[in-house]
């Protein structure tokens, strides 16, 4: 029988972790209308890893629901879920009229028809 610890668990999920943030890492870099350049990619590192942690916070857990919840910051503010114009954005992040998880894709592709 394969028995496989907790630290190995632990750090299997670490290693995918980084290897996402390096993901958005190059694509903020290169895609991203904000001025990576200006930033440190050590502290570009840490606040991807912030805003997957509020992400996840949110209940977004998979990749691509991440990475359409950091697209919808790079679009309106890291604390746009505080400003009264994304207010009912906001409550629509968290569950709908089922209490199941709004899926994170339709979010972005409101906000993004909102903003054209």
């Amino acid at each position: 029988m394969l028995k496989i610890s907790h630290n190995q668990i632990e750090k299997f999920n670490q290693y995918h972790r980084n290897q996402f943030i390096e993901k958005m890492l190059t694509y903020i870099q290169s895609h991203s209308c904000i001025n990576a350049e200006k930033f440190h990619e050590k502290e570009l590192k840490k606040d991807i890893s912030d805003l997957i942690n509020k992400a996840m916070s949110y209940g977004y857990t998979k990749q691509n629901d991440i990475y359409y919840f950091i697209e919808i910051i790079l679009m309106c503010g890291v604390n746009f879920e505080k400003e009264p114009k994304y207010q009912e954005l906001v409550s629509n992040l968290n569950k709908n009229k089922e209490g199941r998880l709004v899926p994170i894709k339709q979010l972005y592709h409101f906000i993004k028809r909102k903003r054209m």
